[in-house]
């Protein structure tokens, strides 16, 4: 949510990224609502983070 979204009744407008990203979450969550668990923040910052050698 965007700062102040929740204090007024404006429409968001998303940019196509972030809509685009809205829908790679829907269909990874099979249209479900996951709750941010720290499990699952967990999960994705290691899915979205840079490979790193053990070298």
């Amino acid at each position: 949510m965007r700062p102040g979204a929740a204090d007024d009744d404006k429409p968001i407008t998303l940019t196509r990224n972030e809509a685009f990203w809205i829908e790679v979450i829907r269909m990874a969550s099979h249209d479900a609502d996951p709750a941010p668990t720290l499990a699952l923040v967990q999960k994705l910052r290691l899915l979205f983070s840079p490979c790193r050698s053990s070298s």
